[in-house]
């Protein structure tokens, strides 16, 4: 995770104004972020939470790491479970344990320099199933050089529950690869449809014909939605003239002692269902 999104908008706008002598911009290096990646859910683990420093913007090598750090995940019936250190920054867990629906979770992170980070609490909250999942083929189709292409996106129905907000995202894998991309992350909620039957559509996720997809659903909270919400926003409109306006994309994570440090990434806490769907002739 870079600074990079600050400064493309100032490379695009000069780049429309087309020059004979080269520009040299000098990018001021900007402060060493730190980075916390991890997610707890209801299926057995190991989990994994990965930390990572931020490079600055000419700096084309990888993150750097953060090693010796102690990582500690603490559940609201104040139960800790400690991540011990592999490689390339990840912490992971044992796996003879599993988050639990209706407990909350938190990360706390002691740096080698004696910093604690802390992570706000994530409720964990149950996930409906996913019912009927389908595909659609798209009308009319492309046509590249004469050639029609056959691209689908896929869908499903959502029996949500009554008397409480959800939030939803889906993780998308295509033949066995998981989707990564910023473009491939799926959030919804049920602000219009609390408490009803509704389905949801994927229609700037496309497919090929006999592609194996499988659908992730999880339950995740209003904080993280709102994170992935601006994450979607920024990277999907960098440099319209209507874009969101590039910002610090903060996630749920603090350090006690300096609120004002900023603090990147994002743990959070959801079940999970999932299912398959087989793109073929007939559906």
């Amino acid at each position: 995770m870079k600074y990079w999104h600050y400064i493309i908008l100032i490379l695009v706008s000069l780049g429309l104004n087309s020059c004979e002598d080269p520009i040299e911009i000098d990018i001021p290096d900007g402060p060493q972020r730190l980075v916390v990646e991890g997610w707890i859910t209801d299926q057995f683990g190991p989990y994994t939470i990965r930390l990572t420093l931020t490079n600055n913007f000419n700096d084309g090598s990888s993150n750097p790491i953060v090693e010796d750090a102690q990582v500690i995940v603490t559940d609201s019936e104040n139960r800790f479970y400690t991540f011990s250190y592999q490689s390339d920054g990840n912490y992971v867990s044992d796996d003879s344990w599993r988050g639990e629906p209706g407990l909350s979770y938190r990360c706390q992170v002691l740096l080698p320099d004696g910093t604690i980070i802390r992570s706000t609490p994530e409720l964990l909250q149950p996930v409906p199933s996913l019912d009927s999942l389908f595909f659609k083929e798209v009308f009319p189709p492309n046509i590249i050089e004469g050639i029609i292409q056959e691209e689908f996106f896929i869908g499903s129905t959502i029996r949500d529950p009554a008397d409480v907000s959800n939030f939803y995202r889906w993780r998308l894998s295509q033949n066995g690869l998981p989707l990564t991309e910023v473009s491939s992350v799926v959030i919804f909620s049920d602000r219009f449809v609390n408490g009803n039957e509704f389905q949801i559509e994927v229609p700037q996720i496309l497919f090929g014909r006999l592609d194996t997809i499988v659908v992730r659903q999880e339950s995740i909270s209003e904080l993280a939605f709102d994170y992935f919400d601006l994450l979607i926003a920024q990277a999907t409109t960098l440099g319209q003239s209507s874009g969101t306006a590039p910002a610090v994309l903060r996630g749920n994570l603090t350090n006690p002692s300096d609120p004002e440090e900023i603090i990147l990434g994002y743990f959070g806490a959801s079940a999970v269902v999932s299912d398959t769907i087989i793109i073929v002739q007939d559906n």
